[in-house]
């Protein structure tokens, strides 16, 4: 993490426009990645993720959420790159002011591989279906997603196509 990721979430707290949240690409030793579908949105994949709260540092917050939603301990991760890529995503007019937030939310991703050996467990409340997809088929997926996060999701891809080798 460096001082000016520390210095945006600090400044995104206070400001109340955009909610910090860290997106997790995990992908396991196939090479696939994990995209989950939510209650709140039971028709749409997506890479985990969970809001941050003032102060919280993204090793904290990565351990905190996947626990929570995945019941993923810290140790089954490896390789990790936090916050190789940001960027916001603003909020149609019926949901601004979610969570206090005005504008939207400002997206912090970060890269881990799972080598874990136990089957993920979702906690119901938080995830519905996981699942493991490949490159590929994440490509095609993110059609469902709207524009402007697609293209975001889209980014953070490309940034790691090479390192893992779709």
């Amino acid at each position: 993490m460096t001082i000016d990721q520390l210095q945006k979430i600090a400044e995104l707290y206070p400001q109340k426009k955009y909610r910090p949240v860290q997106v997790f690409i995990l992908y396991n030793p196939k090479t696939e990645l994990l995209l989950v579908k939510s209650p709140k949105q039971p028709t749409i994949w997506a890479f985990p993720q969970g809001g941050m709260k003032a102060k919280e540092t993204f090793p904290e917050n990565l351990i905190r959420e996947l626990k929570e939603e995945l019941n993923l301990d810290f140790q089954d991760l490896s390789l990790i790159h936090y916050a190789f890529h940001e960027g916001k995503v603003d909020f149609g007019p019926a949901r601004q002011g979610e969570r206090g937030f005005s504008h939207g939310k400002y997206y912090f991703f970060t890269l881990a591989r799972y080598a874990g050996k136990e089957t993920l467990k979702p906690n119901l409340a938080e995830i519905n279906a996981l699942q493991w997809f490949s490159y590929t088929q994440i490509i095609t997926l993110l059609s469902t997603l709207k524009t402007e996060k697609s293209n975001l999701v889209r980014q953070a891809l490309d940034q790691i196509k090479s390192r893992l080798s779709f």
